[in-house]
């Protein structure tokens, strides 16, 4: 390569990295952990971006509480958007290691939780008319006793969802590894769609419309009517009665 040809890739070179550097940098947690009040209100989703975990309480109030290394506080980004709270970091922290990170939220109703990355979303007890949640990455959502009309769940990547509790319908769609762990709540009507190499353990009393593609299974509790199609090695398993 002559000078002029070298003298070019390097330009490029310091170009890349004094962009790279100004747009975005990486940061530790000190280990030094603050909680931190944020103002937040007219929200009935909740939404997480990278990592953390999120504790929802339903006691009929709105708040935002935040626990956190002291460095990192001031990176933490909190929207309410079109009804949804936002949690996650300013766009310039490209990587982030907190010694801990937890968002303790109160809401009044809760309609939608969604995770993406490695973070965890739980709730002790939730009462709503129906739920949405999503998954992506490698996430988890867990709930421990849900009382609702309406459960619409969708899984991609890893990520695992484990609900329990009591839903008149579930609908349920799962791409990749992803798990669908609910076989104590059960429902009356149950629609699986399971692609990949996912599963779901469900509970259906009534009905169960099961699609599996791949090397995906569905485990049921129950005596459903089934109507069951799909194509690969994905199987549709009966665990007898709950």
């Amino acid at each position: 390569m002559n000078k002029n040809g070298l003298l070019i890739v390097l330009m490029v070179c310091v170009a890349v990295l004094t962009v790279s550097g100004c747009n975005s940098f990486v940061t530790r947690g000190s280990g030094d952990l603050i909680t931190e009040t944020r103002q937040v209100s007219n929200f009935d989703r909740v939404e997480l971006s990278g990592v953390g975990e999120v504790v929802i309480t339903q006691d009929g109030s709105e708040s935002l509480s935040i626990e956190t290394d002291d460095n990192l506080m001031k990176y933490i980004e909190v929207v309410v958007e079109d009804g949804t709270l936002k949690l996650g970091f300013k766009d310039r922290v490209n990587f982030i290691s907190p010694s801990r990170l937890v968002f303790y939220v109160s809401v009044d109703d809760l309609t939608g939780v969604a995770v993406s990355g490695s973070g965890d979303i739980e709730s002790d007890m939730l009462k709503t008319d129906h739920l949405d949640v999503a998954v992506s990455g490698s996430g988890d959502v867990q709930v421990a006793d849900i009382s609702t009309g309406e459960v619409n769940t969708d899984i991609s990547g890893s990520g695992e969802i484990y609900l329990s509790g009591d839903a008149t319908t579930q609908d349920l769609t799962i791409s990749g590894s992803g798990k669908y762990q609910a076989g104590d709540l059960c429902s009356a009507s149950v629609t699986v769609n399971v692609s990949g190499s996912g599963s779901a353990t469900i509970c259906a009393t009534e009905s169960l419309e099961s699609d599996i593609s791949g090397s995906g299974s569905v485990n049921y509790y129950g005596q459903p009517m089934i109507n069951s199609t799909g194509s690969g090695s994905g199987t549709l398993n009966s665990l007898g009665e709950k």
